[in-house]
C-alpha cells in the first residue's frame, strides 16, 4: 500500500479563563488546487461567529447569530482538561463546527487509575467525550497537571512519546 500523508494545521486563539474561543484558522493541504484543500477562517465575537470557507472552488462567506457562548467543536482536549474532572463526573458544553454547526460536547469522567508513559506511571483521568452517543474518543489527562496524555477513537490513538529532538 503506498505511503499517505495529510497535512492539517489548526490555529486556535482563546480566552484564558474560558476557553471560548476568539479565532481559528484551520488549513487543510498545501496544494490550493487539490479538490480537498480547504481554510478556514473564523473569528468568534459579540454573539456572532464570521469569516470565511475558501476551497479550490471559490470562497463562501461564514456569517452565524449565538445568542449563548459556545466553544469551538475542533478543539477537544484542552477544553476536557479544563473542566473540574472527579471520578462519575458528565458535563455538557455547547459547541459550534465549521463542518456540523451547532452541537453540544458530551463529556463523561468514566475513571481514575494509573497510567503508563515512557516517563513512569500516573495517576490520570479516563475520560470518554462525544457530539454523539455513537461517536466517543477516549482521552487520558494527568491528575497532577491536567496535560493531556493520551487520545483516541477507534483505530487511531496519539500518546506524548519521547522527544525526537536530536543530541
Amino acid at each position: 500500500m503506498p505511503a499517505r500523508s495529510f497535512e492539517m494545521r489548526d490555529e486556535f486563539f482563546v480566552d484564558r479563563g474560558s476557553l471560548l474561543p476568539i479565532s481559528l484558522v484551520s488549513e487543510r493541504g498545501e496544494d490550493r488546487n487539490a479538490e480537498s484543500w480547504q481554510r478556514i477562517s473564523v473569528t468568534y465575537q459579540d454573539g456572532r461567529i464570521s469569516g470565511t470557507r475558501e476551497t479550490k472552488g471559490g470562497v463562501l462567506p461564514i456569517d452565524v447569530l449565538t445568542s449563548v457562548p459556545v466553544w469551538d467543536g475542533n478543539l477537544w482536549g484542552p477544553l476536557f482538561a479544563s473542566l473540574p474532572l472527579a471520578s462519575g463526573a458528565e458535563f455538557t458544553v455547547p459547541i459550534w463546527q465549521y463542518d456540523n454547526g451547532f452541537g453540544e460536547f458530551e463529556i463523561e469522567v468514566s475513571g481514575s487509575g494509573p497510567y503508563s508513559t515512557h516517563e513512569g506511571t500516573e495517576p490520570a483521568w479516563f475520560v470518554e467525550a462525544g457530539t454523539s452517543p455513537n461517536r466517543r474518543s477516549r482521552y487520558v489527562f494527568s491528575q497532577a497537571n491536567f496535560l493531556e496524555l493520551a487520545s483516541g477513537a477507534g483505530p487511531l490513538r496519539q500518546e506524548i512519546s519521547q522527544s525526537c529532538e536530536s543530541t
